[in-house]
């Protein structure tokens, strides 16, 4: 007999993607009683919060026996020291957010399902597995099964208890009982529209952890991605260190100084890593550089770009390489002490993402994925995608695949899909490359894909929509989907955090009309008196343009943008610029960012001041006010509709996108034609707008001719490059609500950096840097929020999008 079972736990995945090993010595006891009173200590590296995303995976060793004795054996994951003793699961599951009392394993000597404790019987479906009445019954509301054909697998029937689907879990508990009596799998998650950020997995099986042998995994793809040990070309690498035990060394070899007096003290040092790589086919070797590692932390990041090359040959895209890290400590006079050497190797892919096949436009593309596993290409020739639809309503057909040949979509089952706030896809697990994010779709022929801008994927026994939801009127706004606007409401739909600021016409007063505001925008806080005017193109204005930036989704009318932000309306011409400017940076909290968008004017150059006394203000003063709003500010700026080639207007800020990073003049792009793809209106085909004023100054464009909405309600096309601004601005909104910490100045940078190139290759002056693309901004933006170091391999003109 013996009296303890060892596990062996690797983590996968942590918050950053970083491979963790820990060892877990759990005591048996014959009585489940008493499995409360289990403990086990803990060995390894330090453990992660529980509020990491993780997967790990426990291998038993068991001393000797072929299988797990006793009624029933608990064990829990243990805390962030080390060592240090194991809790209970249900204080565990607390600890996650989740509150469950304890449960129990079947047990090898006896055919019963035994449970540990009282089960909670609020968790969902019931548990049809145990032999006995008496004993299914605290699991009935407890645990979820599931077969291949009617929803209960039988032992007798299967040889197993069905694994755990990531895609049925909800708020459930479920573990798998292999027939040969060794527990194989036990998991629990929750029913969350982000269900893997509060998800964990547990898979057992009987097999020795050969990596507690050979060495610890600690050398692994930095993207997050389900492939570990392979890396796509141009990625990174995240490399796990021991922080404590390195500490530990640093001051047990410090070299000691001593004073006269009896004074003495260990000299100060630091810990570096060096790295270097050596390609097993050439024999090839590349330095990868030094870091010096903080002690705070447990792993570092490897920047691979432009270092490795993954192509072996033509029809070889995958290359071996062997990563050597030498850690050591460095002292201040001059001594260096190695600490630790490991090598580990990974797998370089030269992912396929060059041509049209790969790359889509404005419009609605269609991409097709073929297996190049086999045959004539042979194993080698590619496992890696990269497809970036961009604008429209974009389609990748996954050619003689069919979706249960689809293994996981951003780490979850296919079945995840459509389980996001917004509809559609859960952003989930994005992977880390190019300075952006992607989404990852993995096939079971072990073909990675990395996917952005894509709204349906389509295999051979049916279509799985990824987009956000949209009603029928939302479809047929052009706008949003040549912006690629509900891939970017896969993350956000506007902050409170983010004010859109309208420097217009304001609310017009509309005769009859007590409000003078519509429903869509019945959130916006009028700051000044209302038009008066009674044209009606004049006293709509700045209503049709706060619609596009902010009208609720509720089914109603149209879309706004970003209806989550806030909306400030100003009547310009009461304060003037500089006095309507001044008065929102008065009423910001510090906490907030405001988005500018501005496309009225005085009809004049240099009319800054309030109506009545418009040059009150010198050209000095404004710009003295519009430098004060770098950090906190963006402007979105009608170009103007003068048909001018020779510059942007000066009647309004447009023109200070010279002088400050942090303003942007806008172009308008027209529709020449339309289709309709999935009901949902895409354009064939775009051009600028002939009055659309153009030159060296102007920033990037944004559609015009956009349905908006007037204080009665009447729904029209909105036009001119007073239309192109709001649009630019909402999807500003959507950028800044992604990411507070970014500048004004930043949110700039990556909307010129990601928009969609029209016209002459690169920057032109009809266009500017291309039309705004809002899921490409956004996920640029999401990834400095979640990764900062990471994504910064890549400047905000270098990221992919």
């Amino acid at each position: 007999m013996f009296n303890t079972n060892s596990f062996f736990l690797n983590r996968f995945q942590s918050y950053f993607q970083a491979p963790r090993r820990r060892r877990f010595q759990t005591n048996r006891f014959n009585k489940p009683e008493r499995l409360d009173n289990n403990r086990g200590e803990q060995y390894g590296q330090e453990a992660n919060e529980f509020e990491s995303r993780a997967q790990t995976s426990f291998n038993s060793r068991l001393n000797g026996e072929a299988r797990f004795e006793g009624d029933s054996t608990q064990w829990a994951k243990v805390g962030r020291r080390q060592p240090s003793a194991a809790k209970s699961w249900s204080r565990s599951f607390r600890s996650i957010g989740l509150d469950r009392d304890p449960i129990g394993f079947k047990s090898t000597g006896n055919t019963d399902f035994m449970r540990s404790g009282k089960a909670s019987k609020t968790l969902g479906q019931g548990f049809e597995k145990a032999n006995r009445q008496e004993q299914r019954a605290p699991f009935k509301s407890n645990v979820l099964m599931h077969s291949k054909s009617n929803g209960i697998e039988t032992e007798p029937e299967g040889g197993v208890f069905p694994e755990l689907s990531r895609g049925i879990i909800d708020n459930r508990v479920a573990w798998r009982q292999e027939s040969s009596n060794g527990i194989t799998q036990a998991a629990i998650g929750r029913n969350n529209r982000q269900t893997n950020l509060i998800r964990r997995e547990h898979y057992f099986d009987r097999n020795l952890n050969l990596g507690s042998v050979f060495g610890l995994q600690r050398i692994f793809d930095a993207s997050g991605d389900a492939s570990k040990k392979e890396v796509f070309e141009d990625g990174a690498l995240e490399i796990s260190y021991n922080k404590n035990y390195l500490n530990s060394l640093k001051n047990i070899y410090a070299p000691q100084f001593n004073h006269w007096g009896g004074i003495s003290f260990n000299l100060p040092g630091s810990v570096s890593a060096t790295v270097s790589a050596t390609k097993s086919s050439t024999g090839e070797v590349v330095d990868l550089g030094s870091t010096t590692l903080n002690l705070d932390q447990s792993s570092f990041y490897v920047n691979l770009k432009d270092q490795l090359e993954a192509s072996d040959s033509l029809l070889d895209r995958r290359s071996t390489w062997n990563i050597d890290v030498d850690i050591d400590a460095n002292y201040v006079n001059g001594l260096n002490i190695n600490l630790e050497d490991f090598n580990e190797n990974i797998t370089m892919i030269d992912a396929l993402d060059v041509g049209s096949g790969y790359r889509g436009d404005v419009t609605a593309n269609t991409f097709t994925y073929l297996d190049y596993n086999g045959g004539f290409f042979g194993n080698s020739f590619d496992t890696g995608r990269i497809y970036r639809g961009r604008g429209g309503t974009d389609t990748l057909v996954l050619d003689g695949i069919n979706k249960n040949d689809l293994l996981e979509f951003n780490g979850s089952s296919v079945n995840q899909l459509g389980q996001s706030e917004a509809g559609g896809a859960a952003l989930g697990e994005q992977a880390f490359y190019g300075g952006t994010v992607f989404d990852v779709l993995n096939l079971n022929n072990g073909d990675e894909l990395y996917l952005q801008g894509i709204e349906t994927i389509s295999c051979e026994d049916g279509d799985i929509r990824v987009r956000a939801n949209m009603s029928d009127s939302t479809k047929e706004q052009w706008n949003l989907q040549a912006m690629d606007v509900s891939g970017a409401w896969r993350f956000n739909r506007g902050s409170s955090d983010v004010v859109m600021v309208s420097l217009d016409s304001g609310i017009g007063d509309i005769a009859g009309n007590a409000d003078d505001i519509d429903d869509e925008i019945d959130h916006v806080v009028n700051k000044t008196s209302k038009y008066t005017d009674t044209r009606a193109a004049f006293r709509d204005h700045g209503h049709h343009s706060m619609s596009i930036m902010g009208a609720r989704h509720d089914g109603q009318g149209i879309a706004g943008i970003a209806p989550g932000s806030q909306m400030w309306a100003y009547q310009v011409w009461e304060p003037g610029f500089h006095g309507a400017i001044e008065d929102a940076k008065a009423d910001r909290e510090s906490h907030e960012r405001l988005v500018f968008q501005n496309g009225a004017n005085f009809g004049g150059e240099g009319l800054w001041g309030p109506r009545g006394n418009t040059r009150s203000i010198t050209e000095e003063q404004m710009m003295e006010s519009l430098a004060e709003t770098e950090d906190y500010g963006f402007f979105s700026v009608a170009a103007g509709n003068n048909w001018s080639r020779d510059g942007v207007s000066t009647q309004n800020l447009a023109h200070f996108q010279t002088d400050f990073g942090n303003i942007a003049s806008v172009g308008a792009v027209q529709f020449t034609a339309t289709d309709e793809i999935d009901n949902i209106t895409n354009v064939t085909g775009t051009q600028i707008a002939g009055y659309s004023n153009q030159g060296d100054d102007l920033t990037l464009s944004a559609p015009t001719d956009s349905r908006a909405v007037n204080g009665n309600g009447d729904i029209t096309d909105f036009g001119g490059t007073s239309c192109a601004n709001p649009n630019l601005a909402g999807v500003a909104a959507l950028v800044w609500s992604e990411n507070t910490c970014l500048s004004g100045s930043d949110v700039r940078d990556l909307l010129t950096h990601s928009a969609m190139d029209l016209g002459a290759a690169g920057r032109d002056d009809a266009f500017g840097h291309g039309m705004v693309n809002a899921e490409a901004a956004v996920r640029r933006s999401h990834a400095l929020a979640e990764n900062y170091e990471l994504a910064s391999f890549y400047t905000n003109d270098q990221f992919l999008a």
